[in-house]
This record gives structure tokens, sequence and C-alpha cells, in this order.
């Protein structure tokens, strides 16, 4: 399992394949630098690369060349453990926030792996146990965070402390069936992905 491929644009009169594969790095393991079973990736603006791991409850920070920068995290219940570490984003001034699906939290932390703070998201109970209440999530550039929430059928928009602000839904008839993926555009454009209807749907916020 190889991530950190960088792409480059094809030359004029390429061959058929576009892209040229320029770097990789990693491979299987629960080591430094390694992956079990990578579910989350995303990047600051200096350009660094985060990881999360599913399995191991890591998340690992590495430059552009793939070099490992910091790595934090770990399964449990604790301040900067994981108990599912389903998805995580950066924001604009390099704050890192980790979804912990089954933990039913956001937890927030320096670009160093500091941990800095976490809450709790609303409980949505479903024949008598808790239902997953995140799939994804993503900031914008104002640091407002937004949780794509299955249980709640909504995107969930908070402040970068947890208080919610908003709820995106999807209007009528045709609700969210699984939200799962969410992202952000420099204009404030908000992208979800709505699972088991099979389709894209952009909010303008």
């Amino acid at each position: 399992m190889l991530l950190g491929a960088l792409l480059l644009a094809p030359t004029v009169g390429a061959a058929s394949d576009p892209y040229v594969l320029e770097l990789e790095w990693g491979s299987p393991g629960s080591g430094a630098g390694q992956f079990t079973r990578p579910i989350g990736i995303a990047t600051d603006p200096a350009g660094d690369v985060y990881v999360g791991d599913i399995v191991t409850g890591m998340i690992q920070r590495f430059n552009g060349q793939g070099g490992l920068v910091a790595r934090w995290g770990g399964r449990g219940t604790g301040n900067g453990e994981f108990t599912t570490l389903q998805d995580l984003t950066v924001d604009a001034y390099g704050n890192v926030f980790a979804l912990d699906s089954i933990g039913n939290r956001v937890q927030r932390f320096r670009d160093n792996g500091i941990w800095l703070i976490d809450w709790a998201l609303p409980a949505t109970v479903v024949n008598g146990t808790n239902s997953i209440s995140a799939g994804g999530i993503a900031t914008d550039e104002e640091g407002f965070v937004y949780i794509a929430s299955p249980a709640h059928a909504a995107v969930l928009i908070t402040d970068p402390v947890g208080n919610e602000q908003r709820r995106l839904k999807a209007p009528a008839p045709a609700r969210f069936q699984v939200p799962t993926g969410v992202s952000v555009n420099a204009d404030e454009t908000v992208y979800v992905f709505d699972t088991f209807n099979r389709r894209v749907l952009p909010f303008d916020v």
C-alpha cells in the first residue's frame, strides 16, 4: 500500500498516459511512516501531508517529499486517542481536526500533534443503540468545521470549538441517504457526497 504519489501535468505531445508518477512513500505496517488501513488524507497551507489510519488510530504528518515530520494518536478513548479514526482535515491556520466516528467526537490538534480540545457529536439512537454520527469532515477558510453525518442525514456546521451553527439538509423529496463525504472550496461552496443516492450535491453557504 503506497501513498503520497505526486502527479505532473503532461507535456505537449505526451503519450496516452496523461500523468507521470514522480514520488511515492509508505509500506504496510504499524511503524513510523507505515500504514495499516489509511482512510483520511489532507494537506496544510505549507504543503505537508497528513494521513489517518483507522486500524492503528495514528495520524502521521509528512513533508512534500515523504519525510516523516510528526506522528501521534493511537487506539483508545483518552485525549489524542481514537476508537475509530474516520477522517481528518487541516484548516487554513494549520489546526488538525480528526473525526472519531464510533467515539462520536471531533478532536482538534496543533500541526505537531499537541491536543487542544474535543467535542461530542449529537447522538442519535436507532433500535436502542447509538447510530454512527459522522462520516467525513472538512473546514472552510474562516475556520468553520463541516461534518457529514449519516445519523442525522445532514452536514453539521460548527465553529472551531464545536458550537453548532447550522445544519445542511438536502431539499425534499430527495433527502440525504447516508452522507459520508464533504469538501469546501475557496468560494465557500460545500460539496456533499450522498452515498446511497449515488450523487454529489453542492450548497452555496
